[in-house]
């Protein structure tokens, strides 16, 4: 999509700390470009489980539990990673784990992206659960078989506010094993 914010982080050994000012700059860009704040961010569940793990150069973990946290990057949520849900808050903005970000994307096929954006912009259209039309075609007597089309109509616009969507991208977000 055109218009949208895009966060480029290269890097050939990448560290969360070194990932962190380009993650509040997709944050930044989505304020700043829309001048309403990201209501989530997305990524796949090995992002966030290397975001849980990393440490800083004393051992210390980055993201500390919450409600003992001094000074920590992230929150977690309460108890294990949430999925599908609300896993914690960056910059205090909820993190959505989606195992349906591309995670075989770059040139090595390992990068993943990391979304940070005002989803009420991204509107869904959609008739109802129950299909549209049902329509039952080519009677195959032969086979003892029918064909049935089943219809639905949805649409969804993301292109309303490009602004208010940021996309993280690069070889610095190539999970590493943990």
């Amino acid at each position: 999509m055109t218009g949208i914010n895009a966060i480029t982080y290269t890097d050939a050994t990448p560290t969360i700390p070194e990932a962190w000012p380009k993650i509040a700059d997709a944050c930044g860009k989505v304020v700043s470009g829309r001048f309403t704040g990201p209501t989530a961010m997305v990524m796949t569940p090995t992002m966030w489980s290397w975001i849980l793990a990393e440490k800083d150069s004393t051992g210390r973990p980055l993201v500390e539990p919450e409600g003992i946290a001094m000074n920590p990057i992230a929150t977690p949520s309460a108890g294990a990673p949430q999925y599908p849900g609300i896993a914690g808050k960056l910059f205090g903005v909820p993190v959505v784990l989606d195992g349906n970000m591309p995670s075989n994307l770059g040139a090595g096929t390992n990068e993943t992206r990391i979304l940070a954006a005002d989803f009420r912009d991204a509107i869904l259209f959609g008739d109802s659960m129950a299909p549209a039309q049902l329509r039952f075609e080519d009677v195959l007597s032969g086979t003892l078989q029918v064909r049935l089309l089943v219809y639905g109509y949805s649409a969804f616009t993301a292109g309303r506010q490009p602004k208010a969507i940021s996309v993280g991208s690069g070889t610095g977000l190539i999970v590493p094993a943990l």
